[in-house]
């Protein structure tokens, strides 16, 4: 960093660069919001994301729960039976789902993604391909 002398005795450290213009300073800053913008917005749908992996996981194991409620009380095969198809059903349900879940967030994270890199933020040179 370079060094000023304001007044004898003190030393103030001024930038090592000079953005320039306050133009060139105002489109950085806007360019930065942009980014810090989609970045929120792609944390976002990451944090929702996962959020439904919980509530996954949390409809799965309450599917058991009721289950192994359903074999205790259970007093013949048939009852025994119909407990295990309903969860078989039940079971397959949650699998749909799942893959429909899954799918969407997919393209869901890769329209966000594909927007941060299309607004500018590819890397540009010889390493990128361009």
């Amino acid at each position: 960093m370079a060094r000023t002398e304001a007044e004898p005795g003190k030393t103030e450290y001024a930038p090592p660069f000079n953005l320039g213009s306050p133009e060139l300073a105002a489109a950085a800053e806007k360019r930065l919001a942009a980014l810090a913008g989609m970045q929120s917005e792609f944390m976002e749908g990451i944090r929702a994301a996962n959020q439904r992996c919980v509530e996954r996981v949390q409809a799965e194991t309450k599917l058991a729960a009721d289950l192994v409620a359903k074999l205790a009380d259970s007093h013949s095969v048939a009852d025994t039976t119909a407990a295990w198809q309903e969860w078989g059903s039940r079971r397959m349900q949650l699998v749909a789902e799942d893959g429909k879940r899954l799918v969407a967030d997919g393209q869901r994270l890769m329209e966000q993604a594909t927007r941060l890199l299309a607004n500018g933020w590819l890397p540009k040179g010889p390493a990128s391909g361009s």
